[in-house]
C-alpha cells in the first residue's frame, strides 16, 4: 500500500512540492502576515518555496498591486528566507 504524501503549490512559481518542503504563511483577520510553521493556524494560508527567487518575487509583488492584501510589517526577504530555511532544518 502506497503512503500518501501531501503536496502543495508555491504561490509564486506554481511548482508542486511536498508540504514539508514549503513554508506556510497565513493572512490574519487584520491582514498581517503570520508565519505558520506547524501549518495549523486558521485563516487564509499559502505556501512559498524556500528559494531566494520565490521569496524575492513575493516581497516585490506585495509592494505592488498583485498581492497588496498582505502587509509585510516586520518581514524582509532575508527574514522570510531565514524562516523557511529553519523550517526545512527542523524537518
Amino acid at each position: 500500500m502506497a503512503v500518501h504524501s501531501a503536496e502543495r503549490t508555491c504561490l509564486i512559481c506554481r511548482r508542486r512540492k511536498l508540504k514539508a518542503e514549503l513554508c506556510r504563511f497565513v493572512r490574519s483577520a487584520d491582514g498581517q502576515l503570520i508565519y505558520d510553521p506547524a501549518a495549523r493556524a486558521s485563516g487564509r494560508g499559502f505556501y512559498l518555496c524556500c528559494s531566494a527567487a520565490c521569496i524575492g518575487s513575493f516581497v516585490k509583488k506585495t509592494q505592488h498591486k498583485s498581492l497588496t492584501r498582505f502587509h509585510l510589517r516586520g518581514f524582509t526577504p532575508e527574514s522570510i528566507h531565514l524562516l523557511c530555511n529553519s523550517h526545512l532544518l527542523e524537518q
